[in-house]
Formats: structure tokens, sequence, C-alpha cells
């Protein structure tokens, strides 16, 4: 989960798993939202703007598009800055960003482009 590549999707439906993720890495700022919040966005970009890791809870089987650049990393780099473009904005990105999904579905079933996209691990 910690040295992966790709932003975990974890099947986490007794909450074993964010869990751990909090106790992991609360210390560091961690910041904890839901997947249905309108300021979800918002949230995702004071952390990518922090570098401070965001775990997504009650993630359902499909994604926000509006994840789409976060979970591929479509960094780019304008004058020695590195920049992410999150719906209309552009965000400063810091590489010490980290994204946690957590789903509570004992049994989902994701597009391909989902798990393409994420590291699927099953807590169940």
């Amino acid at each position: 989960v910690m040295n992966a590549t790709r932003c975990p999707l974890m099947i986490d439906p007794q909450g074993q798993a964010a869990k751990w993720i909090w106790e992991l890495l609360n210390s560091d700022g961690l910041r904890v939202a839901n997947a249905k919040e309108a300021s979800l966005l918002r949230v995702a970009e004071i952390c990518i703007r922090n570098g401070t890791a965001l775990l997504i809870q009650d993630v359902g089987e499909e994604l926000d598009p509006a994840l789409a650049p976060i979970l591929a990393k479509q960094t780019y780099t304008v004058n020695d800055r590195t920049l992410i473009r999150i719906g209309d904005s552009e965000v400063d990105y810091d590489p010490g960003f980290r994204l946690f999904l957590a789903s509570k579905l004992p049994n989902p079933h994701y597009m391909p482009e989902t798990c393409i996209q994420t590291t699927l691990i099953n807590f169940t």
C-alpha cells in the first residue's frame, strides 16, 4: 500500500484499512474525506498543495471523473513549478501528496478503467 506507484483502492467493508491508514499517517496530517462530499475537490486541492495524505472513504463502484487527473498523476512543469489541473484550476503539486481510496462495498465490480488507474487491495 505504501510503496505502490498507483493510488491504492482498498476494499474495506469492516473499516480495517481505513483505521490502519489513520493510525499510520495521522501524525503527518492525514485528511479524511467522504467520496460524496460536495467539498471533496477543494479538500483534494489543499492536500495536493500542502503535500499531505488524503483518504477518501465510501468510494462507490464508479469514481468521480474529476479525480482522473489525480489518479493518473497528470502533472506538468511551468517555470520550475509542478502543476496539476483539477477541473478549471491549476494547482501546485507537492510530491509528498498521497491519495488513498477506501470502499465499504463487500463485493464491488469496478470498471476496467478504475482497475487500471488504481491498485486494488482486498481487506475482506
